[in-house]
């Protein structure tokens, strides 16, 4: 298994690289899920690139954000630069992207990233026919998932195995996006899920002692479970943690390493003080998240969303002296001075750096071992049995850091090297890499007769072995020089650094690809003109359609004067009717001229996606449904599996551009939902170069912020951890989150015990229906998954009279209004005026 570690900067690159990395993926610039990291300009990757290769490591190149129209000719000239300089793949997330990359270089290596969100084997096979090479797989997939999606789609597999764990499904987050302008989706996340947050139960606070963070995952510790994740055909292991500094990558990479060449000896093992390693560099806890299965509470850092280190021990005693104050500890961890220590009291955390150490007789100590008693500094407010946790471990970071500050420690490949020549002849230097490379140099002079001292086997090692500052290492020494020769030495040298700088130009030359003839930019202007699909004869204004979750919603939708409606994708803790429940929906949308479209989950693994597929054939087949609303990649991978109706691509396959606009619609889908992430502007430009008549924007609701397998009420109410089931307390109340600043988020539990977190305002935009009228829009949709029937029947009825004309008399602030007083809740305009960055 490849294992495969971040590079935030230039340092981090050294320390994965020097501490056994198979493969470095790192960011540009631009167009990068990790927009705050250092990241590495044009020149530096370019260095990047050849530093890696000439020591035998991949780079891959994350250009994993959606990308707007109008950069997408700068996105394809730098991925035109990434294909020149021989980067080994490009692991991307946008739909558009893939599309345009896989026409202007098709020579270039593509990974899906984990924002595509994969976590079914018909997800997989959809990509795969695509032509990307390598999925990162959702982290809430379990081994056995695993297992499953490599088996049956045959692409390459690549998952997280240590880091930091995303709350919400990635590529499915909207809620540092909708809150804080800051969109995960673009690489600028600003984390709001690790802050604290209130459990509120019919509207009152539920009493939680087990901390305030309760959507704060603990980190990622996949250690012990590698040869079950080779067993399930896992490609590649990948540590999070580009924006962790160059000490973690080296740390834990040399962890992961250790590990796997353990396990490729067939020797595999793990020691407790591997997992220190991993704890005293960063760790809130460690978990398996979900590759043993939902484990609900226990894979939760509840009390602190940040580094926690490693457990030193309780308090025993506390005591005064005249330079502060000294704590005596059991250590349950070495413990030196220099190094970071957190005291958990009473008020909440106090960090101290560790000044002295002292037996219990007394003496100051250099140094103190796990088992051992001792006096250590302490802050003021300690207090006996509070706890202390290490954070920082000066003896580590200084043995990590020589890895990558240090040229000595740098890895180096070995080479061999064959000398050869006679009296006569100029002394031949000949280097064989192990990958086949070859290189060869020889002295300006020829080898004349020794009269001193003539060349030895031993003294030219010695010279030849002088490569400390390439990426090579002497290896096999091949000496087949005749009689008792001598040459300059400074020959010698001269002859070993042409040589090696040769291999180095033939390493780095071969993974160069030649420059293809069309600029990015023209590139892009010629498909926007030529690949234009012929437009649908349409007038008047865009029709109306409505998402529901329950049958009742239905035909509330139906009656208040809906278009279309969707039923079924999503967010109800009770399962789904029988066909013959849906029947009725049917005939009552029927008699009013309503299309009746089966809409899927976003979310579905393998088992619920199967039951899904034959619960959508069967609805069809009995000619209840008249289309589909597609809410995830291998929803398109089956469609053309089932019964032949209508179908709608949904905005959580985020369709951010005019190219996966297109893409989607030349796969014969009827429509494409737009991401709700555009702005007006945005929005406008995908309408004036697509088909505006098989566009859909969502206008109206409360928009889910985040879908996660982890469910707060669940494990927190529940009582769902490891080995234990919820006892489903979300059939019983409905729940919310409230945030520090007195925000409600409504929370609601599918039928799989999925968490779904709402928007605390509604998205309305009711007095811009002009703005799509003018756009040729084809449908507007009101998301309905929260309003009761009657609510949303009048709430729907509103949007009927406006879009007929019947309301043209109303100021678009009084409109607003009459949203407001029919919901009972505040609204937001989203991103239509605003937009992200």
């Amino acid at each position: 298994m490849e294992l495969l570690a971040p590079a935030g900067d230039w340092d981090s690159l050294l320390a994965a690289v020097n501490n056994g990395a198979d493969a470095v993926y790192l960011g540009g610039s631009r167009f990068s899920a990790r927009a705050y990291a250092a990241n590495f300009e044009r020149d530096r990757l370019e260095e990047a690139v050849e530093f890696a290769h000439l020591r035998g490591v991949k780079i891959y190149v994350t250009v994993n954000t959606l990308i707007k129209d109008a950069e997408m000719a700068e996105a394809l000239d730098f991925l035109h630069f990434l294909h020149q300089i021989g980067v080994d793949a490009v692991i991307i997330q946008d739909v558009g992207l893939l599309e345009l990359v896989r026409r202007y270089l098709p020579g270039l290596p593509l990974h899906a990233s984990t924002q595509m969100t994969v976590h079914n084997p018909a997800g997989a096979l959809y990509l795969a026919a695509k032509g990307i090479r390598r999925i990162v797989l959702a982290r809430e997939l379990t081994l056995e998932e695993i297992k499953e999606i490599k088996a049956k789609s045959g692409v390459e597999v690549e998952v997280f195995v240590h880091g930091a764990l995303c709350i919400c499904y990635s590529g499915q987050c909207l809620l540092s996006s909708l809150i804080g302008a800051r969109s995960g989706n673009r690489g600028r996340c600003a984390q709001p899920c690790r802050l604290e947050y209130r459990l509120l139960a019919g509207g009152k606070e539920v009493k939680v002692e087990a901390g305030r963070h309760l959507l704060s995952p603990a980190d990622l510790m996949a250690l012990p479970l590698l040869p079950r994740l080779q067993a399930a055909g896992v490609d590649a292991l990948k540590i999070e943690g580009r924006m962790k500094s160059p000490e973690y990558v080296a740390t834990v990479t040399r962890v992961y390493r250790r590990a796997l060449d353990r396990l490729a000896a067939g020797q595999f093992t793990y020691s407790r003080e591997d997992v220190l390693e991993l704890a005293r560099i960063f760790s809130r806890g460690f978990t398996s998240g979900y590759l043993e299965g939902n484990q609900g509470r226990d894979m939760m850092s509840y009390t602190r969303p940040n580094n926690r280190g490693v457990y030193l021990g309780r308090v025993r005693r506390r005591r005064r002296r005249r330079k502060g104050f000294l704590a005596l500890l059991e250590l349950e961890d070495r413990l030196a001075p220099g190094d970071e220590i957190v005291y958990w009291v009473r008020g909440g955390r106090e960090t101290v750096t560790v000044r002295e150490i002292v037996d219990k007789e007394g003496a100051a100590l250099p140094e103190a071992a796990a088992g051992m008693e001792v006096w250590v500094t302490a802050p003021a407010g300690v207090a006996e049995d509070d706890r202390v946790f290490k954070v920082t471990d000066v003896r580590q970071l200084e043995e990590v850091r020589r890895t990558f500050a240090v040229p000595r420690f740098f890895r180096r490949t070995p080479v061999a090297v064959r000398a050869e020549g006679k009296e006569g002849k100029p002394l031949r230097l000949t280097f064989f890499h192990p990958d086949g490379y070859q290189a060869a140099a020889a002295t300006p002079s020829r080898l004349e007769p020794a009269r001193t001292r003539p060349l030895t086997e031993e003294f030219l090692r010695k010279q030849l072995d002088r490569l400390g500052n390439t990426p090579f290492a002497l290896g096999r020494f091949d000496y087949a020089v005749q009689g008792e020769v001598a040459v300059p030495v400074k020959e010698i040298n001269e002859a070993r650094r042409n040589a090696v700088a040769e291999l180095e130009r033939k390493i780095v030359a071969s993974f160069h690809r030649p420059p293809v003839p069309v600029r990015g930019e023209e590139f892009f202007r010629r498909v926007l003109v030529e690949d234009v699909l012929p437009p649908r004869q349409k007038t008047g204004r865009p029709r109306l359609a409505v998402n529901v979750s329950s049958a009742e919603q239905a035909v509330a939708a139906a009656e208040g004067g809906a278009d279309r409606v969707y039923l079924g994708g999503g967010f109800s803790s009770q399962h789904l009717p029988a066909a013959a429940g849906w029947e009725e929906v049917a005939r009552l949308c029927r008699e009013r001229g309503v299309e009746f479209f089966a809409g899927t989950p976003r979310i579905a693994h393998a088992g619920e996606f199967s039951a899904w597929q034959e619960f959508l054939r069967e609805l069809a087949g009995r000619g209840v449904i008249d289309g589909y609303l597609l809410a995830g990649l291998g929803w398109l991978r089956v469609y053309r599996d089932l019964p032949p109706l209508p179908a709608v691509v949904d905005y959580p396959l985020n369709s951010f551009n005019t190219p996966a606009v297109r893409a989607f619609l030349k796969e014969g889908f009827e429509g494409v939902t737009l991401s709700v992430e555009l702005n007006r502007e945005e929005v406008a430009g995908i309408h004036r170069h697509t088909d505006p008549s098989r566009l859909e924007v969502v206008v109206q609701g409360a928009l889910p912020l985040m879908v996660s397998a982890y469910c707060a009420p669940g494990a927190l109410v529940g009582e769902r951890r490891a080995g234990r089931q919820c006892s489903a307390p979300c059939r019983r109340e409905e729940f919310a989150l409230r945030d520090r600043l007195g925000v409600v988020f409504p929370l609601r539990c599918d039928r799989y015990c999925r968490m779904h977190i709402f928007n605390s305002v509604d998205l309305c935009l009711l007095d811009c229906l002009d703005d799509f009228a003018a756009l040729r829009t084809g449908t507007v949709r009101i998301e309905g998954h929260l309003y009761p029937p009657q609510v949303l029947r009048e709430l729907v009825s509103l949007y009927r009279e406006v879009l007929d004309g019947k309301k043209d008399n109303l100021p678009g602030e009084d409109l607003v209004a009459t949203v407001k007083k029919i919901t009972g809740r505040d609204v937001t305009r989203g991103h239509y005026f605003r937009g992200v960055e």
